[in-house]
């Protein structure tokens, strides 16, 4: 069994003169897939329609652009800050971190 998780964002503004922009990020699992392959699929759909995915390949093609979603969602750990799908679920330090890499503060 292959579990799929994905990260919820919601914006959570304290009055309508807030400079910063605030979120509430939560972990929650999406669902269960007897194939990998299935579970892999929906981790790439979900990537596409909800993180920054397209704009990153923007300019890529056939299959560099293939090759391309590949590391965006499974392989490389730079782009772990922009996903919000993943396969099994991921390391809570190790998302924080990459977080934080990025100028953002992490209460």
């Amino acid at each position: 069994m292959y579990t799929v998780y994905h990260i919820i964002t919601v914006p959570s503004q304290t009055n309508a003169f807030t400079t910063g922009r605030l979120e509430t990020w939560t972990l929650k699992k999406y669902n269960t897939y007897s194939s990998l392959e299935e579970a892999r699929q929906v981790v790439l759909d979900g990537n596409i329609r909800h993180s920054d995915l397209l704009i990153f390949a923007d300019k890529l093609c056939g299959p560099e652009r293939e090759s391309f979603y590949q590391q965006f969602c499974f392989d490389d750990d730079k782009y772990l800050a922009y996903r919000r799908f993943f396969l099994g679920k991921p390391k809570f330090s190790q998302l924080k971190q990459a977080i934080v890499d990025q100028g953002i503060n992490v209460l």
